[in-house]
C-alpha cells in the first residue's frame, strides 16, 4: 500500500536534508513525502525546492508561520496514501520504517499503529516505547483494552518525566505524533484533525481524540523513529503564556472525555495530568525566577480551580509511580523548595 509522509519544518535549514534522506533512504518505496514549511526565514526553503529535482515523490508546500498545526492538518489534505506518517523536521524515519508498518498493516489494517522510538539525548541513544500497559500486546479493540490506551495517554508518569529531559528505560510517551502511522480515511471519517488554536501539546489533544473514537489501534513493538531532544525548542523555554494555554488544553481534554461512560479514566491520571501542566507551567511561566518567586507563582497557579481541584482529589497511587506520589505529599505539605528541586 501507499503511505503519505507529512515532514514540517520551520528554520531547519541545518537538519532539513538528513530528515528527508532517512524518508527517502527507506527500505520500502511506495510513498509521497509532502513537505510542509511553516514560514521559515532561514535557507528552509531554497533547500527543501533544491530537493525537488532529486525525487518525484516529493512536494513542496510553503505558509505563512500558522503553526504546526495547520501545517500537519494540510498534509491530510493532500494525502493519496492509504497511512500518513508525521515527522519532525528534525528528527529521522529509521531506515526500515516504512517496511515495518506495512508488514504489520498488512495483516492488521487498525485505524492507527503505534511503535517504539530512539531517543537522542546529547550522546545517549535509547529504545522507547509509547506504552505502559500489555506492552507486548499487538492490538486494542475492546472496550477495556482501548481504556488502557486511553489512560496511558493522560498518564502523568511518563508525559512528565520526558519533560524533565532525562533518558530512562521507559519513557512511555505515548501521545507524540510521531512514531504512529494513522489510516486517512479513518481520520476524514472522523473529521479528526489538529486543533489550530492549540500552540501547545496538539500531539496529546490529536492522540487522544484518534484513541477515543478508534475501533481497533495496533501496536508494532520495533523503533521506527529517531527523535532527538532539542533542550533549545520552543517546548523547552520561557513561555509567559503557557499557563492560558494548558487552560485551553483541558478543557478540550474535559469535552473530549465527557462523552466516556466509564468515567475511571477521569480520576488519578487525569488529575495527575492536570497537577503536572500546573507544575509545567510555574516552570515554564517565569524567567529565572528566584526561590521565593517561585513560590509565589506556584501558590498564584494552585489558586486557580482546575489546579486547586487536582491537587485536592488527587490520591496515592501504586508504588510504580512513587515519584508521583512524593510529589503530591511535599506540595500538600508546602515543601516547595524541596518540590522544585526534584522537579528540575
Amino acid at each position: 500500500m501507499k503511505y503519505t509522509v507529512v515532514v514540517t519544518f520551520y528554520n531547519s535549514e541545518k537538519t532539513v536534508r538528513d530528515t528527508i534522506d532517512s524518508v527517502l533512504s527507506q527500505t520500502y518505496d511506495d510513498f509521497e513525502v509532502i513537505m510542509v514549511d511553516d514560514g521559515s526565514t532561514d535557507s528552509t526553503e531554497r533547500i527543501c525546492k533544491s530537493l525537488l529535482a532529486t525525487d518525484s515523490r516529493l512536494s513542496y508546500h510553503r505558509q505563512e508561520n500558522s503553526g504546526v498545526s495547520v501545517a500537519r492538518n494540510y498534509g491530510i489534505e493532500q494525502a493519496t496514501g492509504e497511512y500518513v506518517v508525521f515527522v519532525d523536521g528534525d528528527d529521522k524515519l529509521l531506515p526500515d520504517s516504512l517496511g515495518q508498518y506495512e508488514r504489520f498493516l498488512q495483516a492488521h489494517p487498525v485505524d492507527v499503529c503505534f511503535s517504539k522510538f530512539l531517543l537522542v539525548q546529547r550522546e545517549a541513544i535509547s529504545v522507547q516505547s509509547p506504552l505502559n500497559c500489555k506492552a507486548e500486546a499487538m492490538l486494542f479493540s475492546t472496550v477495556e483494552e482501548k481504556k488502557a490506551i486511553t489512560s496511558c495517554l493522560l498518564e502523568g508518569r511518563g508525559f512528565y518525566d520526558f519533560w524533565t529531559y532525562r533518558v530512562r528505560d521507559q519513557v512511555e510517551y505515548p501521545s507524540c505524533i510521531w512514531a504512529k502511522a494513522f489510516k486517512v480515511a479513518y481520520l476524514r471519517r472522523e473529521d479528526i484533525e489538529f486543533r489550530k488554536e492549540l500552540r501547545r501539546c496538539q500531539d496529546l489533544d490529536f492522540s487522544l481524540r484518534v484513541a477515543l473514537q478508534s475501533s481497533n489501534i495496533g501496536f508494532l513493538p520495533v523503533p521506527t523513529y529517531r527523535y532527538v531532544i532539542d533542550e533549545g525548542s520552543l517546548s523547552h523555554k520561557y513561555n509567559p503564556q503557557i499557563l492560558h494555554l494548558f487552560d485551553m488544553l483541558i478543557d478540550q481534554i474535559n469535552s473530549d472525555l465527557r462523552g466516556v461512560h466509564d468515567k475511571s479514566i477521569w480520576n488519578d491520571l487525569y488529575l495527575q495530568l492536570i497537577f503536572n501542566f500546573g507544575l509545567h507551567a510555574v516552570e515554564r511561566g517565569t524567567k529565572n525566577p528566584t526561590s521565593r518567586e517561585w513560590k509565589g507563582e506556584m501558590k498564584k497557579v494552585f489558586s486557580l480551580p482546575k489546579y486547586r481541584t487536582a491537587v485536592r482529589k488527587a490520591r496515592f497511587r501504586s508504588f510504580r509511580n512513587y515519584k508521583e506520589n512524593i510529589k503530591i505529599i511535599l506540595f500538600k505539605l508546602h515543601c516547595y523548595s524541596i518540590l522544585r528541586h526534584i522537579y528540575q
